[in-house]
């Protein structure tokens, strides 16, 4: 197999765009910057205060929004789930924090291995092979979930500068076909390949303090019939490439600087999101809102992510095609850690 390391031979991170994901995380090869290595005491530092890494996936449908995510930032992990029923409008959701990322295990890459969260009360497992991710989810006996996305042939993945010191390694795929089935207090979701679309986030980085985005993405059908994926972000990522892209029938289309505009007094209200060069231009209306607010020792995050549906029009070579039935989620977030 192939290696495509995160970490380059002369121990800076490998920035660039590339067209498969990096299957080695190296992140033990690193060095800081304008120094030859970092003390035994300094790597230790760096893993347990200064790596962020997380995934990612989410799932929407006309019946159904449903995300979750397994978050380490080696002194304190986070896991969240929610199910937003687009019928009835209940939302369910569950967030667990824990101390040191007990119970969260990042084996692997983006290309091959597994990311999983356990505790007594819940077990919530991806498992990434080349073709597929897989989904598994227990939560008491309140939530379970079997999950397959189909990995997209040209995803995005993409190694930037933070600031002098820092990078940041993000895989992202949308649009994704899925199968699978979820389950709330005894009723049954059933997901099928032609109406419903996956999301992966896939992160690793050495960030800054300090850091904000906005994020949009998601999946549905044009009006040609072909399927659409998404990822749009300001904010982050944006330096030497960035990573907004959207895909046709799992072809990728590269996009310039994306603005974000939006009621910041009420997030609930309609969205606004264009990119530069004219080929994005999208409404989006949201349905609900998730919202959280951690305030630890090290870490301080206030985040919020409207789900609903996108309109407007994607272009390719001056075409303009417009979206039909499409589905996803806009993000704000602060972080400082």
């Amino acid at each position: 197999m192939e290696e495509r390391k995160l970490i380059n031979e002369d121990g800076r991170p490998n920035f660039g765009i590339f067209s498969k994901p990096l299957n080695v995380i190296n992140i033990d090869d690193l060095r800081p910057y304008g120094n030859k290595k970092f003390s035994l005491v300094g790597k230790k530092m760096l893993k347990m205060f200064k790596i962020k890494r997380w995934q990612y996936m989410g799932v929407s449908n006309d019946e159904i929004v449903f995300g979750s995510a397994i978050v380490s930032t080696g002194y304190i992990g986070n896991m969240f789930l929610y199910l937003f029923d687009r019928k009835s409008k209940r939302m369910y959701e569950v967030n667990m924090i824990r101390p040191f990322a007990r119970g969260i295990n990042f084996d692997g890459s983006a290309e091959d291995g597994i990311v999983s969260f356990e505790t007594r009360d819940c077990n919530l497992q991806y498992k990434v092979e080349a073709s597929f991710i897989t989904l598994t989810l227990r939560y008491k006996n309140m939530v379970s979930a079997y999950i397959r996305f189909s990995r997209i042939p040209e995803p995005l993945s993409l190694v930037v500068r933070e600031s002098l010191e820092g990078f940041n390694y993000t895989h992202k795929e949308a649009g994704m076909e899925i199968e699978g089935e979820l389950m709330l207090n005894g009723e049954r979701f059933t997901l099928r390949k032609e109406n419903s679309f996956g999301v992966l986030d896939y992160t690793i980085g050495l960030l800054a303090r300090e850091t904000f985005w906005n994020w949009a993405s998601g999946g549905g059908m044009l009006e040609s019939g072909k399927r659409l994926g998404f990822n749009l972000s300001s904010g982050i990522n944006e330096t030497g490439q960035t990573e907004n892209v959207f895909w046709i029938d799992g072809k990728m289309y590269k996009v310039d600087i994306v603005k974000f505009k939006y009621l910041d007094t009420d997030l609930t209200r309609e969205w606004s999101i264009s990119s530069c060069d004219g080929k994005i231009n999208l409404v989006f209306t949201p349905e609900g809102l998730r919202k959280a607010n951690i305030n630890a020792i090290f870490i301080k995050s206030k985040f919020s992510q409207p789900f609903g549906r996108f309109t407007g029009c994607v272009e390719i070579d001056e075409e303009r095609i417009g979206l039909k039935d499409v589905y996803g989620f806009t993000e704000e977030h602060f972080a400082r850690w």
